[in-house]
C-alpha cells in the first residue's frame, strides 16, 4: 500500500532516507560475495544482506530498507522488481480501461 514508483518515488526519496530501493536489477541471480558486493552496495541508501535461497540452497542479496515508521523489511531483488511491474502494469490499465 505504500509502495511507490517512478517520480513519485524520487520526490519521496528526498523526504524519507533509506526508504528507497533502486538498482535492484542488478542483483537479481547474483550469488552472494561479500567482497563483490560490497563494492557495487557502497553507493546504495540501503543495506545489502545475506539470505539462503531454499530453491538454490545458496546465499543471494536481499535488500534490507525501512519504512516511514522505522521497521525493517527485507526484499529478494526479483521481489522488487516484480512490484514494480505490478503497480506499472496496473497505472497502465487504469490508463487503457482495460486489461493489459
Amino acid at each position: 500500500s505504500d509502495l511507490v514508483v517512478g517520480e513519485f518515488a524520487r520526490a519521496a526519496a528526498a523526504r524519507q532516507n533509506g526508504t528507497l530501493l533502486y538498482d535492484a536489477k542488478r542483483l537479481i541471480g547474483k550469488r552472494f560475495d561479500a567482497e563483490r558486493l560490497a563494492v557495487e552496495a557502497a553507493e546504495l541508501p540501503f543495506e545489502v544482506v545475506p539470505r539462503l535461497s531454499p530453491a538454490r540452497l545458496q546465499l543471494e542479496p536481499h535488500l534490507l530498507a525501512r519504512r516511514a515508521a522505522g521497521q525493517p523489511l527485507s526484499f529478494a531483488p526479483e521481489h522488487v522488481g516484480a512490484l514494480i511491474v505490478r503497480r506499472l502494469r496496473a497505472a497502465a490499465e487504469r490508463r487503457v480501461g482495460a486489461e493489459v
